[in-house]
């Protein structure tokens, strides 16, 4: 069990060794893209009348938090 010494929660929130945010970086920034690339693109969807509904994004945020 890994015990670290007290300290702020928000220091904490910056600790990077023994954390997963390594492991995990790569895809977090890779759903940030497309979430940005969605949003950039929204206009041009709408002009198609290809609307960008809530459903898919709550499937894959859930797909990812599982």
């Amino acid at each position: 069990m890994i015990v670290r010494p007290p300290q702020h929660w928000f220091v904490r929130l910056f600790t990077w060794h023994g954390s997963v945010m390594p492991q995990i970086l790569f895809r977090l920034l890779l759903n940030l893209g497309m979430s940005l690339i969605a949003l950039a693109l929204y206009p041009w969807f709408s002009q198609y009348s290809a609307h960008l509904t809530l459903p898919p994004f709550s499937l894959l945020g859930i797909a990812i938090a599982i």
